[in-house]
C-alpha cells in the first residue's frame, strides 16, 4: 500500500527574514543591498518574497512605516495655525 505524503511544513521566519522585512520596508535599498546586509544571496531574497507569512509581516512593516510618517507629517503641518498663515501672509505683501 502506497503511503501518503506528508505535506511540507516550512519553518517560522526568522532573525534574517525580519532583519530583510525591516530593510524592505524602509525602501530605501534594492534587493542586493539587502541581501548582502543580511548575508544571503538575492535570489534567496526573492525566494523569501514567495513566502505568504513573509509578504503579510512585510505588508504590516510597511503600513507601520508609512502610518508614522503620516502621523509625523500631521503633526507637523498641525502646528501652522490660522495666526501663523495671517502672519505668513502679510510677510509675503510686504516683501
Amino acid at each position: 500500500m502506497r503511503q501518503k505524503k506528508r505535506p511540507f511544513r516550512r519553518l517560522p521566519l526568522d532573525e534574517r527574514h525580519y532583519r530583510a522585512i525591516e530593510l524592505l520596508a524602509g525602501l530605501r535599498d534594492n534587493y542586493g543591498d539587502v541581501a548582502q546586509a543580511i548575508g544571503v544571496s538575492r535570489m534567496t531574497l526573492y525566494r523569501y518574497r514567495k513566502r505568504a507569512d513573509f509578504r503579510r509581516e512585510l505588508r504590516k512593516a510597511t503600513a507601520k512605516l508609512l502610518n508614522a510618517q503620516h502621523r509625523e507629517l500631521k503633526r507637523r503641518f498641525a502646528l501652522i495655525t490660522n495666526a501663523d498663515v495671517a502672519w505668513l501672509l502679510q510677510r509675503i505683501e510686504i516683501v
